[in-house]
């Protein structure tokens, strides 16, 4: 549709009828977050997150990191070594797209969604519109 951004293939609208019995316990909310960022380039910032207190993920959702002595090694080679240069990254977006192996099911409230939306993709659903969420999102616990 013109005017339209491309999609990421992170989510799928679905009719609830679709959610299998057993995963209705674990249906949770959309959340639509914006928010004004002066130092971005896109100033204005809008997205749509999931509620992570309501997931009920089976498996590990915890993600390894360095202990304690491994930091101390790498900082103390750092400055052990003349003209070394270090480097940081924040990987806060890391797990945003990345394929999730148990999908996830988000429901949101239809009055919160723009009109040509709801229509473009007959979302009429008890008030509600259901997603089926295949990558990573905002406010899932990912391992």
């Amino acid at each position: 549709m013109k005017g339209r951004v491309d999609g990421t293939d992170t989510m799928f609208f679905m009719h609830k009828s679709q959610i299998t019995k057993d995963r209705w316990k674990d249906l949770t909310y959309g959340r639509i977050v914006c928010d004004y960022r002066e130092n971005k380039v896109e100033k204005h910032r809008t997205r749509l997150t999931v509620g992570g207190d309501r997931i009920n993920y089976p498996e590990d959702c915890g993600t390894a990191t360095a202990d304690l002595l491994t930091v101390k090694l790498l900082l103390n080679i750092m400055i052990s070594t003349p003209n070394a240069k270090f480097m940081t990254l924040d990987i806060k977006n890391f797990y945003l797209n990345t394929p999730i192996e148990r999908y996830e099911y988000l429901r949101l409230k239809l009055d919160q969604l723009p009109v040509d939306v709801i229509e473009q993709y007959e979302l009429n659903c008890d008030g509600y519109m259901y997603t089926e969420v295949y990558k990573g999102m905002y406010g899932l616990p990912l391992p």
